[in-house]
């Protein structure tokens, strides 16, 4: 959540939930471990609606009204949170007065752009790379004999903390680099952690047609941007580090066990 200012709050059926616009969630104000997805509700020009369980304080069973199962709608963002809104997506309070959380949201040139058949690139390490979801693959600029980094990949390195995937790059060949995380006791050399959007973030519209999500949900859900950049990360900030600690541990106990064996040997 914002550190800089507090978060404005709702109200639904009697519980209070913070308006968080950076990740898109309605955040229970006394459990900020329930929260609320704005894009798991349906998404329409009056706002986000949903079917709300009073007793759970969450999504409830859909279509089922009751007494406790009650069909809501919150306003939209735009409402709910202008100053929010308006410094994640770049504007002033005042630009956004009068608008729809679509038309703030989405970038209408970049979407012009994509609709012309552009893919949108994403700089890895000095490198242009295409999202290609064609091909399934980020495809490297003037590297025909690269294999890329494939969203297979992508989805392996998945990060829900960062909501991100952090990958292996090798920057030589421009494409994912192979750890045995098994094995490995120190960083590797030649090798970087990046940074990189899921390929539905980067292409909201090819994902749209691949899996046949409405499109303009999509773009509300993840933007729409013509380029990228992925961000170098120090090894010192993954996971890699817990599988260095766990390998040479396992080598100081295998290191012991054989001098042992050789002492009884004497």
């Amino acid at each position: 959540m914002e550190n800089e200012r507090a978060l404005p709050e709702i109200e639904i059926e009697g519980t209070s939930f913070l308006v968080d616009v950076k990740t898109n969630n309605l955040i229970e104000k006394d459990n900020p471990q329930n929260k609320l997805y704005l894009f798991d509700m349906d998404v329409n020009e009056q706002g986000y609606s949903f079917w709300y369980d009073k007793n759970e304080r969450s999504f409830g069973p859909t279509a089922a009204p009751s007494d406790t199962n009650l069909f809501v709608t919150v306003a939209p963002l735009v409402e709910l949170d202008p100053e929010g809104m308006a410094t994640k997506f770049g504007y002033t309070v005042e630009q956004i007065q009068g608008k729809t959380d679509y038309e703030v949201i989405v970038d209408q040139d970049a979407l012009a752009l994509r609709s012309t058949g552009k893919l949108p690139t994403i700089d890895i390490a000095g490198h242009l790379f295409y999202v290609d979801y064609q091909m399934e693959m980020l495809r490297p600029e003037d590297d025909f004999g690269s294999n890329g980094i494939t969203f297979e990949d992508l989805d392996e390195f998945y990060s829900e903390e960062t909501n991100s995937c952090i990958v292996p790059y090798d920057p030589k060949s421009h494409e994912t680099a192979a750890i045995d995380y098994w094995s490995i006791t120190t960083f590797p050399k030649d090798v970087i952690a990046v940074s990189i959007p899921t390929a539905r973030q980067m292409d909201p519209v090819a994902y749209s047609r691949e899996t046949g999500f409405d499109l303009k949900e999509c773009l509300m859900e993840y933007g729409i941007r013509s380029e990228f950049k992925a961000e170098q990360i120090p090894w010192e900030k993954t996971g890699l580090v817990e599988d260095i600690k766990r390998n040479q541990a396992n080598k100081q106990v295998e290191k012991k066990q054989t001098g042992k064996k050789k002492g009884r040997g004497i």
